[in-house]
């Protein structure tokens, strides 16, 4: 039997993350705000003064945790977090920064 496109697997589902601003600076741009996240997920730790949230789910996930929305503060998310997940992080900050 001849093999479907694919591999029949359903595709365009990833890995979902939203990132909830608390605190800042007052007068903060954008541009700042994306450049200092993405800064903080190589480096592990926000800017004096930043309060950030972070909600995460993996909807293709059958079962399991990661199947409902999961969230915590930014910094302790991304210390128990592997390469991959912050990978995804910073493929989202770069293609919000565009």
């Amino acid at each position: 039997m001849p093999r479907k496109k694919g591999g029949g697997r359903k595709t365009g589902r990833r890995l979902q993350i939203k990132i909830r601003r608390i605190e800042t600076p007052a007068g903060l741009t954008g541009k700042k705000y994306i450049a200092g996240l993405k800064r903080a997920v190589r480096t592990g730790e926000l800017p004096e003064g930043w309060a950030v949230d972070v909600a995460w789910r993996n909807p293709d996930t059958k079962v399991g945790v990661s199947k409902d929305w999961q969230e915590g503060d930014f910094e302790s998310v991304l210390s128990e977090s592997s390469s991959g997940f912050k990978t995804a992080m910073m493929n989202i900050l770069n293609r919000v920064g565009q």
